[in-house]
């Protein structure tokens, strides 16, 4: 994201006088490919006090460096995606990703956690899936004294939204993401949710304010169709697929 993408978002939210309890760092992508992360969480930080700032990450490109400016920052939660204890397995889940230096990097995290007495809190995230439902009684053996660890069925990230209560009542296919929430990609387009990286409410925040998108026709076209049950794109046919799965 560029610095006018940013700083546009930071002013925009100041501006609508909006209360954002959580600030996630990161859509699609790996957050700490953003040299800036740090400097940015602090800019967040300064002006949202109040408000939590949290990024998931695989911590590939993590440096001694960007980890105190990370636990300098305010930056309240990391999530480290593990999925595996298997070099080999994680080298193919992550496209050629180094085990080692990985793990190396999350001890130099925990290190430097303790050592600066930080309050960051900071969780392995695994998915659970039919490659590795075999090893998750070692890996919760092996973080269980290192940090805590997150353990999620494959898409249930998805499907959990479907059930939660809005104050248009509680419907199994409701999606509350899309009164919960403001996703804006890189280039500083609205996506639907964390699950649109394409940008499909066509909007952008450098010339539509918050407010005016989140209250216009397309969003009330989403709900409307949501609280229909409706499958209007990709993304949220998916969510329904999911649901049906746990069902």
């Amino acid at each position: 994201m560029s610095d006018a993408v940013f700083q546009k978002v930071i002013d925009s939210v100041k501006k609508s006088k909006i209360t954002v309890g959580l600030f996630i760092m990161q859509h699609s992508g790996e957050p700490l490919a953003d040299k800036n992360i740090a400097s940015r969480i602090a800019m967040i930080k300064k002006g949202f006090p109040h408000s939590k700032i949290r990024l998931a990450t695989n911590l590939s490109l993590l440096s001694r460096e960007t980890a105190e400016q990370l636990l300098k920052s305010g930056l309240d939660k990391i999530t480290i995606s593990l999925n595996t204890l298997s070099p080999e397995k994680y080298r193919t889940i992550t496209g050629g990703l180094d085990y080692l230096q990985t793990m190396e990097n999350i001890n130099t995290l925990l290190e430097l956690n303790k050592k600066l007495n930080s309050n960051v809190a900071i969780f392995i995230s695994v998915i659970q899936n039919n490659d590795n439902t075999g090893e998750m009684p070692a890996i919760r053996e092996f973080w269980k004294d290192r940090c805590d660890i997150r353990v999620i069925q494959h898409g249930h990230w998805i499907g959990k939204h479907l059930h939660e209560k809005t104050r248009y009542g509680s419907q199994k296919s409701f999606c509350s993401a899309l009164y919960k929430s403001i996703t804006i990609l890189s280039n500083g387009d609205y996506a639907l949710c964390c699950c649109d990286a394409e940008g499909i409410v066509k909007k952008n925040i450098m010339t539509t304010p918050i407010e005016q998108c989140y209250f216009s026709g397309v969003y009330k076209e989403i709900r409307k169709l949501h609280r229909k049950r409706g499958l209007i794109n990709k993304e949220c046919a998916d969510c329904i697929l999911t649901e049906r799965e746990l069902e």
